[in-house]
């Protein structure tokens, strides 16, 4: 980045003493920030205001000032403009030349003076001096037929930004000369040539070279016939010197004291970079071919994160590791899901229980166990759990269908034994058995108010049910000992 040195602006500032000099001290300050505004403006950066302080406080003495503000008065003034004019021209008593500055008449000749050291009355309005056209002249003058300003400039900006009208040793003759709009189109066009020569875009790196080397276009041109070279050079080592595409370039992967092969067909030396297949190749070994865990995985940002698929066959371009990806991870959980007992399902069917949104951990092996508890159907399963005949939230890793299945079934059974009874008397002699049956029912793993259908159907049973007066097993008399009982007792 281009900055002004503290010895130009110190060169600049003693231009425009000469100019500040003849100004009221009310105008000091003002003309000061103005001119160096001007001289700062156009800078990517500026000077450190301690450092312009400096400077100032050693132009008007720093005993002049007080916490950064000039304090010297008036009579700092005067004595800068007796030393712009030469003493020699003013007379030793300084109050008189303190009264010529102030008073009446005297105050115009000093004027008129002053507009004439400086240039004339024109250049002057109201009074004050009017530096612009005149700080333009100095410069414009500064520079005439490579003058002192010139050094400045190259202080300035630095001298590695100019070169001789005429190229030397070392030094390139400038062809672009003023057109600017030429230069940048030349660049661009330079830097577009990656598919002409390469079969593929420059890489950031050739671009910034291209950019910073090329200052003229034959050393554009230059570039541009070394890049092949160098990317020739980054190839693996094995291609080095041959211009034919390799028909299978392999590299070996060590991994826990373990060495891993892993090959590309088809290297292309001008375009392909070897470091660029050997980070492709230790990635897919490591990250997926070697993965056991379907959580550890990379994403689509970490595989192109490891290497630039444009210096690559396309073999093993970012699309070509996403489906290696996807592939490893499916027959991974395939492999979990089927365990050492192989269940019926097809691929399919359990790459479903893989992509559905049960919310089971990504093992492989818990879907298998929600499959076993008799959840065969992975859509139905939200956040672990499962809904069946009207029971809500059943954990599905924890819940097995058939135990559900068997509770409802001893309900129905025991329902259907109670409504089976003919005679009071026998649902009073099973009652304890009823009883006990009903207190051994997984209350949990039946539906809301399952488990009062039993009580339910003996309450109806009681009601229609009854003991028997002539029925010996009630404990009553048989009927036709009970009529004649009832016939004896009318004969007496």
């Amino acid at each position: 980045m281009n900055y002004i040195t503290p010895q130009a602006l110190k060169f600049q500032l003693d231009n425009f003493q000469k100019i500040l000099i003849a100004k009221r001290r009310s105008s000091i300050l003002t003309t000061i920030k103005t001119e160096t505004t001007k001289l700062l403006q156009d800078l990517p950066r500026g000077v450190d205001k301690n450092q312009l302080l400096t400077l100032l406080e050693g132009i008007f003495g720093s005993k002049n000032f007080q916490d950064g503000k000039y304090k010297g008065g008036k009579e700092v003034v005067l004595e800068t403009v007796q030393e712009f004019f030469g003493k020699e021209n003013f007379k030793n008593d300084q109050q008189n030349l303190k009264q010529s500055l102030t008073n009446g008449e005297a105050k115009t000749l000093t004027s008129q003076l002053i507009e004439e050291k400086l240039g004339g009355s024109e250049k002057f309005q109201e009074g004050v001096y009017q530096s612009e056209a005149e700080t333009i002249n100095i410069v414009k003058k500064g520079l005439a037929n490579e003058g002192p300003l010139l050094e400045v400039i190259h202080d300035i900006f630095g001298p590695d930004k100019f070169f001789p009208k005429e190229g030397g040793e070392g030094i390139p003759k400038d062809k672009f000369g003023s057109n600017v709009e030429g230069a940048e189109d030349l660049y661009e066009d330079a830097k577009s040539k990656g598919q002409q020569i390469l079969g593929e875009d420059f890489n950031d790196t050739e671009k910034r070279r291209i950019e910073k080397e090329g200052h003229t276009p034959d050393i554009i041109q230059t570039i541009l016939k070394d890049i092949p070279i160098q990317r020739k050079k980054l190839a693996p080592e094995s291609l080095i010197n041959k211009d034919k595409i390799i028909a299978t370039y392999t590299t070996k992967t060590i991994v826990k004291s373990k060495e891993y092969e892993k090959s590309t067909k088809n290297i292309n030396p001008l375009k392909h970079i070897a470091e660029e297949v050997d980070n492709a190749h230790d990635f897919i070994i490591q990250k997926i071919d070697l993965e056991t865990d379907l959580n550890n995985f990379p994403t689509d940002e970490e595989i192109k994160g490891t290497y630039n698929e444009k210096q690559v066959p396309d073999t093993i371009n970012y699309e070509e590791l996403r489906n290696l990806r996807n592939s490893k991870i499916k027959s991974l959980f395939k492999q979990y899901f089927q365990g050492n007992s192989p269940s019926s399902l097809k691929d399919n069917e359990i790459e479903l229980w893989r992509t559905s949104p049960t919310g089971l951990p990504n093992t492989g092996k818990d879907q298998r166990l929600a499959f076993d508890n008799g959840w065969i159907t992975p859509r139905e399963i939200t956040e672990t759990k499962t809904k069946y005949e009207g029971i809500e939230n059943i954990a599905v890793l924890k819940v097995k269908k058939v135990d559900i299945d068997n509770e409802i079934l001893k309900v129905k059974e025991l329902v259907k034994q109670i409504n089976a009874y003919r005679y009071l008397r026998d649902l009073d002699a099973n009652q304890a058995n009823i009883d006990k049956q009903f207190a051994e029912l997984k209350t949990d793993l039946l539906p809301p108010n399952k488990a009062q259908e039993i009580k339910e159907a003996e309450q109806k049973q009681r009601e229609k049910l009854f003991y028997y007066l002539t029925d010996p097993k009630d404990g009553g008399i048989e009927e036709t000992t009970l009529k004649r009982l009832e016939k004896n007792l009318e004969n007496k």
